[in-house]
This record gives structure tokens, C-alpha cells and sequence, in this order.
């Protein structure tokens, strides 16, 4: 970006918008705490709309190294896991770092910050994905989330906060969740999981628009989130357009 910026076509760019799929919204989130104290985010550029697409902002037990990835973990496999010592400054895993404040900074210049997820068929825990600490979903029948989907767009569901406020009760009665008591299991190898729950609470209190996916179709549900493949990921299509129809110029 500081490269980019350098470009005499560019160089009157003023606003800046960050779209991620995967574990590379990490690496924004990242690189947008790098971008404020170069007093670029928040200074000469002024940041519009932050987009997630079934990034791990708390982790995941699951990562997509597989079998042999349980056998030989590379870094990037043991930040996921929270099983990582940090920075040279800090002893938090780097994404607990992640969640401290001086960190998250970074994102509330943001007028738009949006979370896409799959609630289920995806490697990736849903919880981690849209940063909430329960899964509202956990219990309810395939064919209940299929009459949540939006018409307009597929896969897409409706935002229960939304139908209260359209007055639409009925819909919003066929949704009766049950939320289990949470357990992050990912804390629970070293027993720090009330500092997992504080740090949870500090991106979580950022403010997000959560768009919950349930694509039952998809081969691989993941990356239709963003039709990575045209031809394998079509199932995405609607969910790409939902997004562009909801980004702030």
C-alpha cells in the first residue's frame, strides 16, 4: 500500500476499503495496526469498509493443514491453535495480542465493518467467523435455516435483528435458537480461558454487521464465499452481490 500510494495516478486516493477471505483478513487486520502507526490509516487515508469473508479473527482448531498438519504444525497452524508464545514483547498468543486494545484501534475509523460466515460446512469454526461467543444456530434443522435464506440472495440469511425491526414476527418466531453454554475449547489447553474471553469481548464490542451464510449446495462452501474458482464456486455469486450491494462509498 505505501508502494501503491507512491504512483502519480494514486496519489490522490484519500479513501481506502480492505475485502479478506480466510486467514488473510488476519493478515490485514495485521497490517492495518502497521498502516496507523506509519500515520497512513486514520491519517492520509481514511478507512471506509472492512470485509471479512470466514476469517478465524479468534482462532480455530481446525486448519485447512490437514492430517499431516497435526503432526507438523507450522506457525501459522499454532497461531490459529493459540498455541503460539506471541512477540518478542508480549506473551499473549498473537492473536489474543490481536484483540488487545491498542491493537483493534486500528479498525474504529471504520464506517462500514462487516463479517461473512458460514454457519456450517466450512473447516473453520463459525463462532471464530462472525465473533460471537455461542452458536446461535447450534440445534436447529436443516430445513428451519433454509426458510431463513433471503430471496434476493442465496445462501444468504436473514438478519434476525432486522426482521424485529421490519415488524416481521412471524418470520422471526420460526427461529427459535438454542445457545448453549460456550466452552472455548481452544483455551483449554493452558487454561488461560478468561483471558480468551476478555480479549472476545474487545473486538467484539467494535460494533460488526454479521451476514450469516448456509450454503448446503456448494462443494466447497469456503471459498464460494468469495468464488474463488468461477465454475467451481458459483454458489457464491449471490453472496459476492450482497456484498457489493452493502458496501459504503
Amino acid at each position: 500500500i505505501i508502494g501503491v500510494l507512491k504512483r502519480p495516478l494514486i496519489a490522490e486516493v484519500r479513501k481506502i476499503s480492505f475485502l479478506s477471505h480466510g486467514i488473510g483478513g488476519l493478515y490485514t487486520r495485521y497490517a492495518l495496526k502497521l498502516l496507523e502507526d506509519r500515520k497512513i490509516l486514520n491519517h492520509t487515508l481514511k478507512p471506509i469498509n472492512f470485509v471479512s469473508f470466514g476469517t478465524p479473527h479468534l482462532g480455530s482448531l481446525n486448519t485447512s493443514a490437514g492430517l499431516i498438519g497435526n503432526f507438523f504444525e507450522g506457525q501459522t497452524s499454532l497461531q490459529l491453535k493459540l498455541k503460539d508464545k506471541g512477540t518478542n514483547d508480549v506473551s499473549l498468543p498473537l492473536l489474543l495480542e490481536m484483540c488487545e486494545p491498542y491493537f483493534v484501534s486500528s479498525l474504529n475509523g471504520f464506517n462500514s465493518k462487516m463479517l461473512y460466515t458460514n454457519i456450517r460446512f466450512d473447516i473453520l469454526e463459525p463462532y471464530s467467523c462472525s465473533l460471537r461467543m455461542n452458536d446461535p444456530y447450534a440445534g436447529i434443522p436443516d430445513k428451519k435455516l433454509a426458510e431463513l435464506v433471503m430471496p434476493q440472495y442465496s445462501h444468504v440469511l436473514y438478519d434476525l435483528d432486522d426482521l424485529t425491526k421490519m415488524g416481521n414476527l412471524e418470520m422471526k418466531d420460526k427461529f427459535q435458537p438454542y445457545v448453549p453454554t460456550f466452552k472455548p475449547e481452544l483455551c483449554a489447553q493452558y487454561g488461560i480461558s478468561k483471558i480468551w474471553q476478555a480479549a472476545a469481548e474487545t473486538l467484539i464490542s467494535l460494533g460488526w454487521k454479521r451476514v450469516d451464510i448456509y450454503n448446503p449446495i456448494g462443494l466447497n462452501p469456503h471459498n464460494d464465499l468469495v468464488v474463488a474458482t468461477e465454475w467451481l464456486n458459483k454458489e457464491g455469486i449471490e453472496i459476492v452481490r450482497h456484498c457489493i450491494d452493502h458496501l459504503i462509498n
